[in-house]
């Protein structure tokens, strides 16, 4: 073979191998672009857009009164894009300088203050902005409404995002006007916890989000792509509650006044409104002893089960005399205030005792071993019919209120309990081998105010906006007839007497007041330490025509005594003086002419 054909060969040869791999090249390109197209634009697309969600403004927590107690405001953070087309147009025609410069003595006029830039400070960080190309400068996190609506009218920024650079991002902050006031059971949302009505409301509260397309700019920052939501988010709806806003300040000023007198750890007070199972007021305080003031750390009220020690009596005096088994004026010989159950000792905390006492007396005086002997001599072999009438309240259920962390009520009973033993009925009789929260112990009172009937303890009447009503909550009848009318109005008589006969809570005796109440003390103890003490008073007035019932628990008194009648006692008595004041249809009848007046 010639060197001249060996060279075209040698070149033929080098041709088709490059045009071999241009081929190859051009179907891989179209094969990207036609087949493959499509999930390589959705990956770029990715790398430098994204979906933000946008919150909806949270719904309003009104009072009874119509006073709101938890609302949502629109905040703006501010932004802004210094590279785009316009400022470049500016900047090439001189005439930059002179807008920035404007800018910057708007800016420090809306922004004045101690500590807040200057003209020439913003002047500078404008200026350097720009020349660093930043798309994303921060302006101000936390503009209100005003404060926007007086950007946009800046010689910038009034040309919108896309010539002047104002970014604006809005958000929601959730405020409380009152504060601390109910603060625990307003409640909260955030990503870990639902806690309170915020929590148990959410579903209605919280609203739909919407979404705003970013791109992304630079190596961190986002900025809006449009001016608009690509989806607009659609705002919660508000909740009525039965709180009254004048009534919990009172609570919580004389819970609060309390708790920091006695040094205690914590305590609650509830007022439910009788006929209906409205709570009007519920306080959750406790005692930072650093700064001895207090704050709302957890819904007592709602969430801590303890043993209700005396108050509890009241159930064994309804079985009593509902099942016909004794009257007010059976007695009970007490002894010398030491009696031995099995293997136990039961104490009354009068020293000598009281003898021989009746039933109503017991209640009065607040015997342990008055009421243990009763249920004793009444229930001995037929403990579970006890249990029974506990049951036929609905104690041993949880009351579901619509608030996470209720935790269910510990009642026990003998058939097929391994926990029952031969002095459990002696102290579950003064409230001893049972647990109860506050608001479940509220609802036995409640009933006995309400004549029997169990009211269904509620937080909301309605929920929806000023258009329309979503859902509306009516008073809901927990338990018909728990007992019967007149075994109601025997224990009034003896929970009058608690007061009014020299009884345990004779300190908080007020002439102009018709009060009925239990007091009760229960002894904490925990393994190497020291007692400590749990004081309670519960009841309701005016006792004649009873339209609240009232429960306060005070955890852990370390002055001023330990005893439910004087450490819970005053405040019960200051809330009810406050109600009288308050409610002028507590007024007694001989005032009922004047009531127009007050």
């Amino acid at each position: 073979m010639s060197v001249k054909k060996a060279i075209f060969w040698r070149a033929m040869l080098a041709f088709g191998f490059v045009a071999l791999i241009a081929a190859f090249i051009l179907v891989k390109m179209l094969r990207i672009q036609v087949v493959e197209g499509q999930k390589w634009r959705a990956m770029a697309d990715s790398l430098t857009t994204k979906f933000e969600d946008v919150a909806p403004n949270r719904g309003n927590i009104y009072s009874a009164n119509g006073r709101l107690m938890a609302t949502s405001l629109y905040t703006y953070d501010v932004h802004m894009d210094l590279h785009t087309d316009y400022l470049e147009e500016l900047y090439n025609s001189n005439g930059l300088h002179k807008q920035l410069d404007t800018l910057s003595g708007q800016l420090s006029t809306l922004f004045r203050g101690v500590g807040e830039k200057t003209k020439a400070t913003w002047y500078q960080e404008l200026k350097m902005a720009y020349a660093a190309n930043k798309r994303y400068f921060p302006i101000r996190n936390g503009v209100n409404n005003i404060q926007l609506q007086e950007l946009k009218t800046f010689n910038l920024y009034k040309m919108g995002q896309f010539k002047g650079g104002l970014i604006v991002q809005q958000r929601t902050e959730r405020k409380r006007p009152y504060q601390m006031l109910a603060k625990r059971t307003v409640g909260y949302v955030n990503d870990e916890k639902l806690v309170g009505l915020e929590g148990g409301f959410n579903n209605f509260l919280a609203g739909v989000k919407g979404y705003r397309l970013l791109q992304k700019v630079g190596n961190k920052d986002w900025i809006p792509i449009h001016d608009k939501n690509e989806i607009e988010p659609e705002n919660g709806v508000d909740i009525y509650t039965t709180i009254d806003i004048f009534i919990q300040d009172f609570v919580e000023q004389s819970l609060e006044k309390q708790i920091v007198k006695t040094q205690a750890d914590h305590g609650t007070a509830v007022v439910m409104e009788v006929a209906t199972g409205k709570i009007k007021a519920i306080a959750n305080l406790t005692l930072n002893k650093a700064t001895n003031r207090c704050y709302e750390g957890w819904n007592y009220a709602v969430g801590e089960s303890t043993h209700p020690g005396s108050t509890f009596k009241i159930a064994g005096l309804l079985a009593l005399l509902d099942q016909n088994l004794m009257t007010l004026d059976d007695t009970i010989p007490t002894g010398n205030g030491i009696k031995e159950f099995y293997n136990l000792t039961m104490r009354d905390s009068k020293h000598g005792g009281h003898g021989t006492i009746s039933l109503k007396r017991i209640i009065e005086v607040s015997s342990n071993i008055g009421i243990a002997l009763a249920l004793e001599n009444n229930y001995k072999n037929r403990e579970d019919e006890f249990s029974k009438f506990l049951s036929k309240m609905k104690l041993d259920q949880p009351i579901n209120v619509p608030m996470i962390g209720e935790p269910n009520p510990t009642i026990k009973t003998k058939k097929g309990s391994d926990s029952w033993s031969g002095t459990t009925l002696a102290w579950m009789a003064h409230g001893y081998e049972l647990t109860l929260t506050p608001l479940q112990t509220l609802m036995i009172f409640s009933a006995v105010a309400n004549k029997g009937r169990m009211m269904q303890p509620y937080f909301v009447t309605k929920i929806g906006d000023r258009t329309k009503i979503i859902e509306e909550y009516d008073p809901q009848i927990r338990v018909a007839n728990a007992f019967s009318e007149e075994t109601a109005l025997l224990a009034t008589e003896a929970l009058q007497g608690v007061i009014d006969n020299d009884g345990t809570a004779k300190n908080i005796y007020d002439p102009t007041m018709k009060l009925a109440a239990k007091t009760g003390t229960v002894v904490l103890r925990k393994p190497n330490e020291a007692k400590k003490y749990q004081a309670s008073i519960a009841g309701f007035f005016p006792a004649d025509q009873p339209k609240y019932a009232c429960i306060v628990v005070i955890n852990k008194p370390t002055t001023y005594g330990t005893s439910g009648a004087k450490v819970a006692g005053p405040v019960f008595k200051d809330i009810a003086q406050k109600l009288y004041s308050y409610d002028v249809n507590m007024l007694p009848a001989k005032y009922a002419d004047h009531k127009q007046d007050i």
